[in-house]
C-alpha cells in the first residue's frame, strides 16, 4: 500500500484547486462501470487508460489467463446502491481517494463451449468493492487512475 499522510474524507488534503467531491464521486461511478465492462470484455486498451501500471498488469494477466482457457466473462452491472468517499490522503505529489461502491451485479464465467463454470445469469449479487483512485496533484490531466482494489 501507499505510505501516506491520512486525512478524513470530509477534511481532505486531497481537496485542492479543481477537486470537487460530488463530481469526483459521479466520475468514479462512471469509471467503475467502464472498468467493470472492459475487464469482462477483455478490453486492455480501455483498461490501460484507467488503471495504474501495476494494477493494469494484474488485470492483463487475469484476462490472458482467462483467454488461454477459452473462457468468457459476462458481467452485468445492474445498479449502484451506494457510492461514498471513505478516505483520502496525500503523499508528496500523489493524491489518493478511496471509494466504497455497493452494487448489484450478475457475473457468469463460461467455458469455450458456453457451459457455465461460475455464476448464474438469473442471479443478481450485492457486492461491496473498495477502490483507491490516485493522481499526481501537479498533473495537468484531470484523470484519476484506479490505483488499488482493497479486498473486503
Amino acid at each position: 500500500r501507499h505510505d501516506e499522510k491520512r486525512t478524513t474524507a470530509n477534511n481532505s488534503s486531497a481537496n485542492y484547486a479543481g477537486f470537487v467531491p460530488h463530481d469526483f464521486l459521479e466520475k468514479s461511478k462512471k469509471a467503475f462501470e467502464v472498468i467493470f465492462e472492459a475487464y469482462a470484455k477483455g478490453d486492455k486498451r480501455i483498461l490501460k487508460e484507467l488503471l495504474a501500471p501495476k494494477l493494469y498488469n494484474a488485470f492483463c494477466m487475469a484476462i490472458d489467463d482467462r483467454n488461454s482457457r477459452g473462457e468468457t466473462l459476462e458481467g452485468i452491472l445492474v445498479r449502484f446502491m451506494n457510492a461514498e468517499v471513505i478516505d483520502s490522503s496525500v503523499n508528496d505529489d500523489d493524491a489518493f481517494i478511496t471509494v466504497k461502491f455497493v452494487t448489484e451485479q450478475s457475473n457468469v464465467l463460461k467455458d469455450r463451449n458456453g457451459t457455465v463454470l461460475e455464476g448464474d445469469s438469473d442471479f443478481v449479487d450485492k457486492r461491496i468493492d473498495t477502490w483507491v483512485f490516485a493522481r499526481k496533484r501537479s498533473s495537468m490531466s484531470a484523470t484519476w487512475l484506479l490505483y488499488e482494489i482493497i479486498d473486503g
